[in-house]
């Protein structure tokens, strides 16, 4: 399966501003990735967006997780679990890429289509449960 740009959509909108603002911007910076590696590898680009990958995924991690331990989300500790598999698998690929040897067309697909399938994955299933949640508790709280 080859990666299509991904379009913020009702299908991923959480409702949540703080959710929603933070998934457009990482769109949008994937959607740069993936039109990046289909022109071809450019190391240095791949560079930045792997170091933008890991950096952000964790500042919107902390994020998530915070709203969630905030609002005694049930499901807290499942999706802290699929937060840390994402953030361990590309720490793994990212050195895998950064060998010598790294950078080439099979990594850089597998990397993207990782990337790709793990966000759609996780939007439609993990996030949207929680703005769901959150949706349903009083206003209050």
């Amino acid at each position: 399966m080859d990666t299509e740009e991904i379009k913020f959509s009702q299908e991923i909108e959480t409702g949540l501003p703080i959710i929603d603002t933070s998934h457009k911007m990482y769109i949008e910076r994937l959607n740069n990735f993936l039109a990046t590696c289909k022109e071809g590898i450019d190391i240095d680009q791949i560079n930045l967006y792997l170091d933008y990958f890991q950096s952000y995924s964790i500042e919107h991690f902390e994020s998530e997780e915070y709203l969630m331990r905030w609002k005694n989300y049930p499901a807290y500790k499942e999706h802290k679990k699929c937060h840390e598999y994402f953030c361990n698998k590309l720490e793994t690929m990212t050195k895998e890429i950064r060998t010598s040897d790294g950078f080439s067309n099979d990594n850089i697909r597998e990397l993207r289509q990782f990337i790709y399938e793990w966000y759609v994955d996780h939007f439609q299933k993990h996030d949207l449960k929680l703005a769901e949640y959150i949706r349903s508790l009083p206003k209050d709280q």
